[in-house]
C-alpha cells in the first residue's frame, strides 16, 4: 500500500505549486494569507487521504470493520 503523505509534505507541495503559479517565491515573512491557505489545504488533503484509506480497508472482507464500529461487515 502506498504510504499516506504527511501534512508537512502536503504543505510543501502546495506551497511549491503556489510559488510556480505566482512566478515568485513566497517570502518567509509576510504573505501569511497564502501560507494559511496552503496549510488549510494540506490539512484537508490529509483528511481525504485518511478517509479514502478507511474506505479501501472496508472493501475486503478480511480487513473490514464490524458494522457496530461503522464498517460494512455484517
Amino acid at each position: 500500500m502506498i504510504p499516506i503523505p504527511t501534512i508537512t509534505q502536503l504543505y510543501s507541495a502546495i506551497r511549491a505549486d503556489l510559488t510556480t503559479a505566482f512566478g515568485a517565491p513566497i517570502p518567509t515573512f509576510g504573505k501569511n494569507f497564502l501560507r494559511a491557505v496552503a496549510m488549510a489545504q494540506a490539512g484537508k488533503l490529509k483528511l481525504y487521504y485518511l478517509v479514502i484509506a478507511s474506505l479501501q480497508k472496508n472493501i475486503f472482507i478480511d480487513t473490514a470493520e464490524p458494522e457496530a464500529l461503522g464498517g460494512t461487515l455484517e
